[in-house]
């Protein structure tokens, strides 16, 4: 892998290390959000709005990664929406 190729690969796997970290930092809100809901009786607010945009976040940026890799899921998931919307 030579010239614009490696440098696609490096911003690739650094996409999937913030993506990553993104999905983590969205787990552990989950998981305070239901601690303080079951502890206290106060979840954090907004908390299903910021894992929804977390989780968005997290893949679109792992998804580059799985091109890299020639990854079947990107296939999958897009032979998958195109076929829910031919029916």
């Amino acid at each position: 892998m030579h010239g614009p190729d490696r440098r696609l690969y490096r911003l690739s796997l650094l996409f999937a290390y913030i993506g990553s970290a993104v999905a983590l930092a969205t787990g552990t809100l989950t998981t305070l959000s239901v601690l303080l809901r079951a502890l206290f009786s106060r979840p954090i607010p907004g908390d299903v709005e910021l894992t929804q945009m977390g989780i968005a976040l997290a893949i679109s940026l792992c998804l580059p990664w799985c091109q890299t890799q020639r990854d079947a899921h990107l296939r999958e998931f897009h032979i998958t929406r195109n076929r829910a919307a031919e029916q």
